[in-house]
């Protein structure tokens, strides 16, 4: 039932994302490895503190402490939490939708 619901849910999403999930895949690969790594301990930083904590309760100073980052870096990758949370997401979706479409590119 699970498998359904998410083919389902993948038909909906696939072409509203089409666009999104081509121009992520070319931004990760055009970021440099210190860029990747960067966000990618940026991101687990605040994954982290989502299972802590509730989202408005997460303020930048957590995540760029916890990121081990300067606030100017965070906010180079980051307008602000709430773009990070954005990204976050399409990072996810981006994933699955490649998974799913058989593209295995990271």
């Amino acid at each position: 039932m699970f498998n359904i619901i998410l083919i389902r849910i993948t038909s909906i999403f696939n072409i509203l994302f089409l666009k999104v999930v081509r121009y992520r895949t070319f931004l990760v690969i055009c970021m440099d490895r210190r860029q990747r790594k960067t966000r990618d301990a940026i991101f687990k930083a605040f994954t982290e503190l989502l299972s802590q904590k509730e989202f408005n309760a997460i303020t930048v100073g957590e995540i760029i402490e916890r990121a081990d980052v300067g606030r100017a870096t965070f906010y180079a990758h980051f307008e602000t939490k709430d773009f990070l949370l954005k990204e976050l997401c399409e990072e996810l979706f981006c994933h699955l939708f490649d998974s799913m479409n058989g593209e295995h590119e990271h």
